[in-house]
């Protein structure tokens, strides 16, 4: 069984599944439409990626596989058996209840195809709700209602996958308090382990940064978006979901161990188009084509087209400022910091966004709102 998530011998498996019948404008991942034959080369690509990095497989522990996108969902079965035989076949060390996630739209989610799910070994979802007022989907064009969003996750809960996660946002266009509190309203009511909190941010690449200027007026001011916030804390909270990262919220016992691991800097292989790789201070990235990648891998060739590798001092700071989103804080032991650093971190604590307990640092409720500054002033 999993325990310590810090072990320095895991290993988290990422991959991603780029198919999306329609890209939400305020996406900005890289995405492509789904057909038969593309499914087909991009589960074999990842095969043969898998298979590149076999030595370094065989020789770690794996306590997480996430299926991330894109929409996951749109893979068949078969193709997901494909794939997880294939990781159980070049990893000996999969450890004995390894979270497995898939990331999975609420139209996709017939109990038939859950069911199937769970039967591969499917054992969690993350499920991109976004929001249950009718009003915000259609806004931000999603292809699914509150109704049906509720639904795919009962049936879910039905096929026997009982930990489930979903994704929510806020400050979307036109959103108001009253609308955010029939979401918070009806999340109180569904069967989930775990949530996602998002605020909406217009990012480049996205349909949404193309006419930035016009969304952001209609976005909720500050003030609103702040008693939203306030409102989601509470309610989560209400129903057992303690937030333990800045943006997530969990029951006693289902934290993300993947998610965990991001935060942790724990190394992670990324399989498939565009997916990042994490191993040994460095960052890696594929290349942004599905079929450039599978290209270059069927052949034989790495489908890294970035690379950056970080000194010891950047490395340290950026792990301390990634596990600095956990609420539990960090134990400045961990990381061999710069005195600069530290003369930063207790400037910080002065202003009361830190605070500082038996060598231990961490966010103060006021500093929840404004990591982004703190870690852009630290960095």
């Amino acid at each position: 069984m999993i325990g310590n998530l810090e072990k320095d011998n895991f290993l988290s498996l990422y991959f991603h599944i780029p198919f999306c019948t329609k890209k939400c404008p305020y996406c900005h991942f890289y995405v492509t439409k789904h057909t038969p034959l593309l499914e087909k080369l991009l589960v074999e690509a990842f095969i043969k990626e898998l298979s590149q990095n076999s030595d370094l497989l065989e020789s770690r522990e794996i306590p997480s596989i996430y299926f991330g996108g894109g929409t996951p969902s749109k893979l068949s079965i078969s193709s997901l058996k494909a794939i997880l035989d294939a990781v159980y076949e070049k990893c000996p060390n999969v450890l004995e209840g390894v979270e497995i996630t898939l990331e999975a739209n609420p139209e996709d989610l017939n109990l038939d195809y859950l069911r199937s799910l769970k039967e591969i070994g499917i054992n969690r979802l993350s499920i991109g709700v976004q929001s249950l007022d009718d009003s915000s989907l259609q806004t931000i064009e999603r292809l699914h209602t509150a109704q049906e969003t509720i639904d795919g996750i009962q049936n879910a809960k039905d096929s026997g996958i009982s930990n489930i996660s979903i994704d929510l946002m806020y400050d979307l266009p036109n959103q108001t308090l009253e609308s955010f509190a029939r979401t918070l309203k009806s999340v109180k009511k569904l069967p989930i382990t775990h949530l996602s909190l998002y605020n909406l941010v217009i990012e480049e690449n996205s349909a949404y940064f193309r006419k930035k200027e016009h969304i952001e007026k209609t976005m909720p001011k500050d003030v609103t978006s702040s008693a939203m916030l306030k409102m989601a804390i509470e309610a989560f909270e209400d129903v057992g979901l303690k937030r333990y990262e800045i943006s997530a919220f969990a029951k006693d016992g289902l934290v993300s161990k993947h998610n965990t691991g991001y935060w942790l800097g724990r190394d992670f292989i990324g399989i498939g188009p565009s997916a990042f790789s994490y191993m040994n201070q460095s960052r890696y990235k594929n290349i942004n084509s599905l079929k450039k990648y599978a290209n270059l891998v069927l052949n034989g060739d790495t489908a890294i087209d970035f690379k950056e590798k970080l000194d010891e001092k950047s490395h340290a700071k950026e792990l301390f400022l990634v596990e600095l989103r956990m609420l539990k804080g960090v134990d400045l032991k961990k990381h061999n910091l710069p005195e600069s650093f530290h003369k930063e971190l207790n400037k910080k604590i002065e202003e009361k966004l830190l605070e500082k307990a038996n060598g231990t640092v961490r966010l103060t409720k006021r500093g929840t709102l404004f990591y982004d500054d703190i870690a852009s002033d630290l960095i």
